[in-house]
């Protein structure tokens, strides 16, 4: 069954953000800002950095104190397939592949583990979509 990446952001409040970063013109940067910005609760994951964007930064997806609802792979296809054989991911999570941070071989490792994936949509222009939607029923 598609997941529809729209009801999930409808649905869904914490982001994980693997690959984030305190780069601000880096996709990582900006995922953690636009997200914290419309009001996700937001994990950033990077061993590298101790905050982004003033939010804790977490070394790994098990030092987050919380339950997660998406996690969002913001890396290579390469960085994501070694992450991904590396890591446990509770099966209720969302995992998003955003555009050009995925490939064939990630992805049939990810459909193997029987994940819940969102491939090809970036979170941030799903919201947009999202906000879009909602703005246009209210004027109806």
């Amino acid at each position: 069954m598609e997941i529809d990446p729209v009801e999930v952001m409808k649905s869904t409040q914490t982001f994980a953000i693997l690959g984030a970063s305190a780069n601000e013109s880096s996709y990582g940067f900006k995922l953690v800002k636009n997200l914290c910005d419309v009001g996700y609760n937001i994990f950033p994951v990077n061993p590298k950095y101790e905050t982004i964007y003033g939010i804790k930064c977490y070394k790994s997806l098990d030092e987050i104190p919380s339950k997660i609802q998406n996690i969002v792979f913001a890396l290579s296809p390469s960085n994501s397939l070694k992450l991904l054989n590396q890591i446990n991911i509770d099966k209720s999570c969302y995992v998003w592949f955003p555009p050009e941070c995925w490939n064939e071989e990630l992805l049939e490792t990810a459909k193997s583990k029987e994940l819940r994936i969102i491939v090809d949509h970036c979170p941030i222009g799903t919201y947009l979509k999202l906000n879009y939607l909602k703005q246009h029923k209210e004027e109806k």
